[in-house]
């Protein structure tokens, strides 16, 4: 299988699992009374930022030399991303929400207006799915000496 193959059926399984996920959540929700479509938005946003995250483990894959640096930069972009969450509700700076996959299931108002449109965020991590596989493919897999 090449790289290319790789990486995107990794990606694949990990888009199913978060739609899976949330997805299940959905009748949970329903389960305990509250409304369907609003659960709806609830689990498929959550598997959004899901996603969002798995792009950005998709690039810096191939952004550094291995394995434990591409886990470690991922786990600190996403750090920086809870840290933006917490700085917009915290710290009064409610745009930087936008900036982070954490913040899109807050903004698109699951049970208090149900902002569908803001599942458009999706784009972003398609986007980085996307680049992850055109620096795969600049990428230089050639073993070092």
């Amino acid at each position: 299988m090449s790289s290319a193959a790789t990486l995107a059926a990794a990606l694949a399984v990990v888009l199913a699992a978060n739609l899976l996920l949330g997805l299940l959540s959905v009748p949970a929700l329903v389960g305990n009374g509250l409304p369907a479509g609003s659960s709806a938005l609830f689990g498929l946003s959550s598997a959004a930022g899901g996603w969002a995250f798995a792009a950005v483990a998709a690039v810096t894959a191939q952004l550094t030399a291995s394995s434990g640096t591409a886990r470690g930069l991922a786990i600190a972009i996403g750090g920086l991303l809870f840290a933006l969450r917490s700085l917009a509700d915290t710290g009064g700076i409610g745009w930087l929400a936008w900036l982070t996959p954490f913040g899109w299931v807050r903004l698109s108002k699951p049970y208090a207006g149900d902002q569908w449109w803001v599942l458009g965020l999706v784009a972003v991590a398609v986007t980085l799915a996307t680049e992850g596989l055109a620096f795969l493919r600049r990428r230089d897999l050639a073993p070092s000496s």
